[in-house]
């Protein structure tokens, strides 16, 4: 990186395993794209809550030769930031998908749409859950991957269509759409 990273902390502490994340997820930002001209990172703590839990905002800004990223990881009631260690996790996966689109658009590649894959919802959990292909695999998927449609509305053997791409453990399901005659004109 060209300048030094720099870090600031807004009513968080700034503790050690805090810092060693940030810094680690700069070094994975590095990895997607090189050089980086410089990268701002703030977490904070807009207002404590004791009935709902805080919620952490974090938002990281990335530039390099002609081009900036920003990414602001702080919906306001998304319970997934409540834990400091998500909420930095998540922004800096997001901006990591951020600088591989854009490494690739660099490169000149294009991304090529396949015909999303066919399956059912299997097993679900709070905040993700499972699909079973057609083929009888599983993929795991968020529950922000599901596109026009209510996660806690989702039942098991809901049938889908959805992508798939490589993440962090294995695949996942990028998009999740339901299918069926009540879903065709979402």
């Amino acid at each position: 990186m060209l300048i030094e990273p720099e870090i600031a902390f807004r009513h968080v502490e700034a503790t050690e395993p805090v810092k060693e994340q940030i810094r680690e997820g700069i070094e994975r930002l590095e990895e997607v794209y090189d050089p980086l001209t410089s990268c701002c990172i703030m977490v904070e703590m807009p207002e404590r809550r004791h009935r709902t839990g805080n919620l952490y905002h974090v938002r990281i800004d990335v530039t390099m030769a002609g081009h900036e990223i920003v990414v602001r990881r702080a919906p306001p009631e998304h319970h997934t930031h409540e834990e400091l260690a998500q909420a930095i996790g998540e922004a800096f996966d997001r901006a990591r998908a951020m600088l591989v689109e854009y490494a690739r658009k660099q490169r000149g590649e294009v991304k090529a749409h396949g015909v999303p894959a066919h399956g059912r919802v299997t097993r679900l959990f709070p905040d993700y859950g499972f699909i079973t292909a057609s083929d009888g695999h599983e993929v795991y998927f968020h529950r922000n991957s599901l596109i026009r449609g209510s996660y806690d509305q989702l039942e098991e053997g809901a049938e889908v269509r959805f992508v798939v791409e490589e993440g962090d453990k294995g695949p996942q399901a990028s998009t999740v759409r339901l299918v069926g005659k009540h879903h065709l004109l979402d």
